[in-house]
């Protein structure tokens, strides 16, 4: 399966349960046979961690860490809105 067809069938299934968000994450582990949904969805193998927030509509975002790794992320997923975790920190922060 390549990978459009692999979007497209996720796509599909999301609508068919009623999802509008799918969050897949990868905490940068590289396990030998284990899954990385990032990797499948986004052809992106991350260095450290990395979440997909894939919408059922597209407009899809990558959001990745270590900041400077977020241009090799564009280069992987051109079609995807790439966004550094760094940006979203003071969002997460307590006031």
């Amino acid at each position: 399966m390549n990978h459009a067809s692999r979007l497209k069938a996720v796509r599909d299934d999301m609508q068919a349960q009623g999802l509008e968000l799918l969050v897949c994450i990868n905490d940068g582990s590289h396990f030998s046979g284990g899954s990385d949904a990032v990797l499948a969805l986004a052809k992106f193998r991350s260095f450290e961690g990395a979440a997909l927030v894939l919408h059922a509509g597209g407009d899809d975002s990558l959001v990745v860490s270590p900041e400077w790794d977020a241009d090799r992320a564009a280069e992987a997923a051109p079609a995807m809105r790439v966004r550094r975790s760094e940006e979203h920190t003071s969002e997460l922060q307590s006031p």
